[in-house]
């Protein structure tokens, strides 16, 4: 299963796009500028997340420190090991910014002051702003789990 996001509108820290999977539009995004993933494509992974405790889905990338928040994040396929390091917060709610940089599809409504490398899932509601992000989040991540359990391969293609 190929999940692509295309990107079709930036200004300032708003980068908008849209998620469509197999050719199917799904939803939309909503990205911070600053922390964007660089456009290629990466391998898709539901891990239990110690921030949200529940499983949510990852992007593989390079979690090196040599990113820095301000320089895009490139692909890597090595196994992540991140929540294992990230330390837990008290309090969390959808759009609480990780402590790390942690490239996830999630719901969330604003992007503001969040460089952990959020891709922020729903329907435009208007610049800057996605509604019903957890209605999108469910159904990607429906279909994400079924393939998975199939033994399918999940890739995200960003362009």
């Amino acid at each position: 299963m190929t999940i692509t996001i295309q990107r079709t509108y930036t200004k300032g820290e708003i980068t908008e796009g849209h998620v469509t999977i197999d050719g199917q539009r799904i939803c939309d995004t909503l990205e911070n500028s600053f922390s964007l993933l660089a456009p290629g494509t990466y391998e898709i992974e539901l891990q239990k997340c110690k921030q949200y405790a529940r499983k949510m889905i990852i992007v593989k990338t390079d979690n090196s420190p040599l990113n820095s928040n301000l320089s895009p994040l490139t692909p890597h396929s090595s196994p992540l090991q991140m929540c294992s390091d990230c330390p837990r917060q008290r309090l969390v709610y959808s759009n609480t910014k990780l402590p790390r940089v942690c490239p996830q599809l999630k719901p969330g409504n604003g992007i503001h002051n969040r460089h952990d490398g959020s891709i922020l899932v729903g329907t435009r509601g208007s610049l800057g702003c996605i509604v019903h992000p957890r209605e999108a989040f469910n159904t990607i991540f429906e279909r994400i789990r079924k393939n998975v359990e199939r033994g399918r391969e999940v890739t995200l293609e960003i362009i």
